[in-house]
């Protein structure tokens, strides 16, 4: 999967809805660059910085989590640098966290 271009500083990573991968997303800046949503898997996020290097693009200094979601949130103990989240995104992170390791 390639990555793809919309602007000079804003690329995509195609959504794989046959291995139930979203699409992600980079931005990049003067001095920083941002991935949208950490994606499925290691596999996912590894996939997505190898597309992302074939293009001379660096790895993300930060990932914005959008939502909850497991499509977008299983591969952010991959991810480079600092992820971010809003408060509610994070409780609900939480919580499923605590399902995970407490089933019932």
């Amino acid at each position: 999967m390639e990555i793809k271009k919309l602007t000079s500083r804003i690329f995509y990573y195609p959504n794989q809805p046959e291995f139930d991968r979203p699409m992600l997303a980079y931005i990049i800046g003067s001095k920083y660059s941002l991935a949208i949503d950490a994606g499925y898997s290691e596999k996912h996020v590894a996939d997505f910085y190898a597309a992302l290097q074939e293009k001379g693009l660096k790895k993300p200094d930060f990932t914005v989590i959008t939502h909850w979601h497991y499509d977008h949130t299983f591969g952010m103990y991959y991810i480079n640098g600092i992820s971010i989240a809003h408060q509610k995104t994070n409780e609900m992170l939480k919580i499923q966290q605590q399902k995970a390791l407490n089933p019932e």
